[in-house]
């Protein structure tokens, strides 16, 4: 298996490199910290299996490369780490085609596992983290119904309710915050219960409402 890391910290992308050897025997991890050499890898064959690339400041705000790197590893995630809270920012790395956005503040082990679900074809992009205030966000959503019933969940159970949204499943949940199926379960089943509907895909649905209307 072969990661490609691009980082403007070239120490930090040791770092990193170091990170995503633990998570797989004979990992192979490739590290660029120029844009412009990042740039001229993707005119060589896309031969790698997961690409990481960290945004630490405007400079390296380059959506066009990842867009490109989407592009040049057609079915190979592409994770977007950015010291950012910035909700558009993660936005435009999903619309580029990248397969999660994380936080770099994010504790080692849970982005151990954010790794390990991307690398298994899951998604990650933590809505909740990038909303200051779940009242607002649901204003802006305009949607009273929808306000009473986010507001009755906890911050656990509306991470647990963005998972769901993402199609993964409990296994991949419970390796995404680093708990068991069983406590995902348990946290599903009181998601289904506050917001009122019968299952995973109604929950769903009513999630994907109001992020659209957002």
């Amino acid at each position: 298996m072969r990661s490609l890391v691009i980082d403007p910290d070239s120490d930090l992308a040791d770092v990193e490199a170091r990170l995503l050897k633990s998570i797989a025997d004979f990992m192979e991890v490739e590290t660029i910290s120029e844009l412009p050499l990042a740039r001229k890898r993707t005119q060589r064959p896309a031969d790698v299996d997961f690409v990481v690339f960290v945004i630490r400041d405007s400079r390296s705000r380059c959506y066009s490369l990842i867009e490109t790197l989407c592009h040049w590893a057609i079915g190979v995630p592409v994770a977007v780490l950015s010291l950012s809270d910035s909700p558009e920012e993660m936005l435009e790395a999903r619309r580029c085609g990248a397969a999660g956005y994380i936080p770099l503040d994010l504790r080692r082990d849970v982005l151990v596992n954010v790794f390990r679900v991307l690398l298994t074809g899951g998604e990650y992009f933590p809505v909740w983290h990038y909303l200051r205030d779940l009242g607002d966000a649901l204003d802006i959503a305009n949607s009273h119904s929808a306000a009473e019933l986010f507001g009755q969940l906890t911050p656990r159970q509306r991470e647990v309710l963005e998972y769901l949204a993402q199609g993964l499943s409990n296994k991949q949940i419970a390796e995404a915050l680093t708990m068991s199926s069983g406590t995902i379960r348990t946290h599903v089943a009181a998601v289904l219960r506050v917001l009122g509907v019968r299952n995973r895909l109604q929950a769903t649905k009513l999630y994907l409402e109001v992020a659209q209307k957002h």
